[in-house]
């Protein structure tokens, strides 16, 4: 699984800096990603209003090099893996990982976040932010066997760490229900950016996931 915790408002810019710094990297990409050509995203689409309103919210108090900057290319920034406020594992995951069955290159920069921007239509379907939360916009009917996918995933976790009662209760709310809690206690709701978006759970075959949430837009 990424990341070891995650981020809210209430840590400071500093605390964040350090688990950048201090956490364990993988093979994250050091140079900024080729791009082909420019993605114009759809501001005004209805599609797009949720989720342009909730990263535009956060813009402001966001680490990113590109904060407040409605949308540009990742070359943007010298160095888009680190220079995003996100954990650059996060992003690799977010542009590397989880696009390599996509047919097109959709890595793009919104608000100052990771994102992922369908380049022919402007209609985003994923973005990353903190050390930890991605979240997808999936089809309707790919909705429950995400769900049911995830919350298999979580209780095979929550039996591998002999979690019983309400704390095996509380663990599968976590790690497979539409809430995700920050290390300062407060929370996002993914069902706030619109009915076909579910928090990313690092899946099995996640890949084919995101194909469908780009053949779904």
């Amino acid at each position: 699984m990424l990341g070891c915790r995650c981020w809210g408002a209430g840590d400071s810019r500093a605390s964040i800096q350090a688990a950048c710094v201090g956490y364990p990297l993988r093979n994250t990409r050091m140079a900024p990603i080729e791009t082909t050509d420019p993605i114009t995203v759809a501001m005004d689409h209805p599609a797009n209003a949720g989720v342009l309103a909730y990263l535009e919210s956060r813009s402001a108090g966001s680490l990113s090099g590109a904060a407040g900057i409605p949308s540009c290319s990742p070359t943007h920034l010298d160095d888009p893996y680190y220079g995003l406020g996100t954990h650059p594992d996060l992003i690799t995951h977010l542009w590397d990982d989880l696009t390599v069955e996509l047919p097109a290159p959709c890595a793009w920069v919104v608000w100052g976040a990771p994102a992922l921007v369908r380049p022919d239509n402007g209609i985003l379907f994923g973005f990353a932010h903190g050390v930890y939360l991605h979240v997808l916009r999936l089809p309707a009917a790919d909705h429950e066997p995400y769900l049911r996918a995830a919350r298999a995933q979580a209780e095979s976790f929550a039996q591998e760490q002999g979690l019983e009662g309400d704390q095996r209760e509380r663990y599968l709310a976590i790690h497979s229900g539409p809430i995700w809690e920050y290390s300062d206690g407060s929370q996002f709701d993914v069902r706030d950016l619109g009915p076909d978006w579910v928090i990313g759970r690092s899946l099995d075959k996640e890949p084919r996931w995101c194909l469908r949430a780009y053949e779904g837009i």
